[in-house]
């Protein structure tokens, strides 16, 4: 239980100011001891970011419970390029960094690639751009 706040509180910085006008309005934004993490309802594959990319980019999704998962990068005629993943997550929301490199550990060339997502039952695909 978060104690001490009663009231309208007003927090400025600059330019930014926070208003908290009850203390339930508060114990939104504050982690509360005991309180057990919110889990996805389902499998999400996210765009990467940054994306156009160069030299590296991230790739996020969520898992609604412990999965096996593939995660493979194609070029744009269907190469296999490089697989990013191929490992057990708990679920949960997770990121994969990629580093722009081949399954030989050479620079990718400039260009439209895929990336793959396999988990459990769930296949999901989006495109992405590596620029030099």
């Amino acid at each position: 239980m978060i104690t001490g706040i009663s009231g309208v509180s007003i927090f400025s910085y600059g330019t930014h100011k926070i208003e908290i006008m009850k203390l339930a309005d508060f114990e939104e934004f504050v982690a509360v001891e005991n309180h057990e993490p919110i889990l996805p309802d389902n499998y999400a594959l996210y765009q990467n970011y940054p994306n156009p990319f160069n030299p590296s980019t991230n790739i996020a999704f969520d898992l609604p419970n412990l999965s096996d998962v593939t995660i493979v990068v194609y070029n744009i005629r269907g190469q296999m390029v490089k697989v990013l993943t191929k490992d057990q997550f708990n679920a949960g929301h997770h990121v994969v960094r990629w580093n722009g490199m081949n399954r030989y550990g050479k620079r990718i060339s400039t260009g439209v690639y895929i990336y793959r997502i396999m988990a459990n039952n769930f296949v999901d695909v989006k495109k992405m751009v590596y620029l030099k």
